[in-house]
């Protein structure tokens, strides 16, 4: 039995062990791997063994459902892009794996990263059926915090107090905020395209051959770099930077306020689209976000789009290409400033974004689809795509009763949402971890103190539900 199981993604497994060699509320944990020499608990062999043994494609339909099954294909940014036969048969063979894994070490709590693949998909999935909680971690708005999730939903397990409250939210409003995801000094040039262009191409050769040179070639994180994938860069995506426009601020002055909307387009594939998003006609992102362009457009607003950071060079020309025909479209460059629009439009859309996240906190009309830090009161919703045509008559709703500044206890209370499933800690001390390092240790212990104080907690409250 192994009290606690942390399951590790490609070169995070000393990190993930140091953290469980440290819990001090149990002796027993371990870290699961899907890579072979890596930790305790490694699946490789046995999804392996099962694909040979088993008629899995058949056994995910009878174990799972096959409208379950669909699901899973449809969210995972790998398998639907394989053969239906494949995917079926690789979901069923993980499944067997873990469920014959959770069996025997009748874990009491399972932590990972936030599920954006199959593999914690299914994962997730059995963990269900044994009643065990899967704890998602990520990083936080709030710098220098991580955050508790389950597929897209906060897991409260604490109650922030007052200073800290104070604290985020002076971070939050404070113009020069950024996610910790986003450059400040990167240039979005022509050059950096063509070195990512090259760089992804060269990897994905290279992991064609590792997948085979590992007797390992269904493992999802070599399939992920394979360069046939619909999200790889393409030689022709370049294009993409002609239709950045650089008069964009001259362009947003030209318009009144209240009809200026700011898109803000997420990471794709990424897991708060693909795995937050309770609809699957959400996930078609693209149709999503042509619609509300063409929906606003047609209501006389004028949309400003703004592409994610970690976007560059991955962004489709015929999307971008489509936008541009439309009158009433802004394309904005990458180096914009994100704030600058929040602050200069009246009306900010995402689905799950941060950017929902701040529009409020400015004080604007925020549109999103359910996203973590939301409520009913303070945000306007779309469930679907069909709940897109409905806008306009919801910012004119929004519009019609404004408030002259938001108010500080209804910025508290979204910030205290956000705290209560939030601990201190740096998520990214993972890179290049080596116990060995003093700086290393120094920076990880606020996580490992966070882990120690409040995942018994998590423990209970799941065992008490």
């Amino acid at each position: 039995m192994t009290e606690v199981l942390f399951f590790s993604y490609h070169n995070t497994a000393p990190w993930w062990q140091y953290l469980a060699d440290n819990l001090t509320f149990t002796k027993s944990a371990a870290v699961i791997s899907d890579l072979r020499g890596e930790t305790r608990f490694c699946i490789v062999d046995d999804f392996y063994k099962n694909l040979r043994e088993d008629n899995c494609e058949q056994k995910a339909s009878t174990y799972i459902s096959p409208l379950v099954c669909d699901d899973i294909i449809r969210r995972c940014r790998v398998l639907r892009n394989l053969n239906k036969s494949t995917a079926l048969s690789m979901i069923g063979a993980m499944w067997i794996a873990f469920d014959d894994l959770i069996k025997k070490e009748k874990p009491k709590l399972v932590m990972s990263f936030i599920i954006d693949r199959y593999v914690l998909d299914v994962l997730d999935r059995v963990l269900k059926i044994h009643s065990v909680p899967f704890v998602g971690m990520t990083a936080s708005i709030m710098p220098d915090y991580v955050m508790f999730m389950d597929r897209g939903k906060l897991i409260p397990f604490r109650k922030p107090d007052l200073v800290e409250v104070e604290t985020s939210r002076k971070q939050l409003i404070n113009d020069s905020f950024a996610p910790s995801y986003v450059s400040r000094t990167k240039k979005y040039t022509r050059s950096l395209y063509w070195r990512t262009f090259l760089y992804y191409k060269i990897r994905g050769v290279a992991f064609q051959c590792i997948r085979y040179l590992k007797r390992d070639k269904l493992n999802l994180h070599y399939l992920d770099a394979l360069n046939n994938l619909q999200h790889k860069p393409r030689l022709l995506d370049y294009k993409v930077l002609n239709y950045l426009n650089q008069d964009w601020a001259d362009k947003l002055l030209q318009i009144e306020k209240n009809k200026r909307v700011f898109l803000a387009l997420q990471l794709l594939p990424e897991a708060s689209i693909d795995y937050w998003l309770d609809s699957l006609d959400l996930l078609n992102n693209e149709e999503f976000v042509l619609k509300v362009c063409k929906v606003l457009g047609k209501a006389d607003f004028t949309v400003f789009i703004k592409d994610h950071p970690l976007q560059f060079g991955f962004r489709k020309r015929e999307l971008i290409q489509q936008l541009a025909k439309l009158p009433y479209v802004v394309i904005v460059p990458y180096d914009a400033s994100a704030m600058q629009l929040i602050k200069e439009c009246a009306v900010t859309v995402t689905c799950t974004g941060t950017i929902g996240f701040q529009s409020v906190l400015a004080g604007t009309c925020s549109i999103v689809s359910n996203a973590y830090y939301s409520d009913e009161e303070n945000f306007i919703h779309f469930n679907n795509l069909k709940d897109v045509e409905s806008l306009p008559e919801k910012i004119a709703l929004f519009q019609a009763s404004p408030s002259e500044q938001v108010q500080d206890q209804t910025i508290d209370n979204l910030i205290t949402k956000v705290l209560a499933a939030s601990a201190r800690g740096d998520l990214f001390t993972f890179k290049r971890f080596n116990k060995y390092n003093s700086e290393h240790i120094e920076r990880i212990k606020p996580l490992l103190d966070s882990l120690n104080k409040y995942l018994p907690h998590i423990m209970e409250t799941h065992k008490q539900a």
